[in-house]
């Protein structure tokens, strides 16, 4: 299988899950999606990886808010400088969650809701090796298509485009 091999900065490269329930995304993800739950990291508050076909596909935690918030997942756009992306989002608007913060060497990390109250998450790649797999290299859900390699979909795309076919 080609495998994508960059992110471009602007488009969707990761996703972090947040649960109350952490065993059972370590058994969920893996059945259903054939990922592998890694072990926790104990610096990064149980912060773990799940990977499919030995690479990052994605990350999950802990609900470190309690239970006041329900699961859900965060994507991450790809951004050369996170905390001047959240700049804008305050310029224009938006409302930051998470000042831009360290995640190790992997990268900078900041989240936000847009002026609807929708939530995103920026990812700027770090100094480490293994950045550029994480924050700039995994597309959305571990998905390793190009546009080479990606299933048809054309019944989908006939009912978007109204029937027509593209060409």
């Amino acid at each position: 299988m080609t495998r994508r091999s960059i992110t471009p900065f602007s488009q969707f490269c990761w996703a972090d899950l947040m649960t109350p329930d952490v065993e059972m995304a370590r058994r969920f993800y893996p059945a259903v999606l054939g990922w592998e739950a890694r072990d926790a990291d104990p610096t990064f508050g149980g912060y773990f990886m799940f990977f499919h076909d030995d690479l990052p596909a994605a990350g999950a935690m802990p609900d470190v808010a309690g239970g006041a918030m329900p699961s859900a997942w965060t994507p991450y756009v790809a951004v050369e400088d996170a905390a001047s992306s959240l700049a804008a989002v305050s310029a224009h608007g938006g409302s930051v969650v998470s000042d831009a913060m360290e995640v190790g060497t992997l990268g900078v990390m900041g989240i936000f809701v847009d002026p609807s109250g929708a939530g995103l998450a920026f990812g700027s790649p770090g100094t480490s090796r293994d950045s550029g797999r994480l924050m700039n290299r995994v597309p959305l859900g571990g998905s390793n298509f190009t546009p080479e390699t990606s299933p048809p979909r054309r019944r989908s795309s006939r009912r978007l485009s109204g029937g027509r076919r593209r060409s």
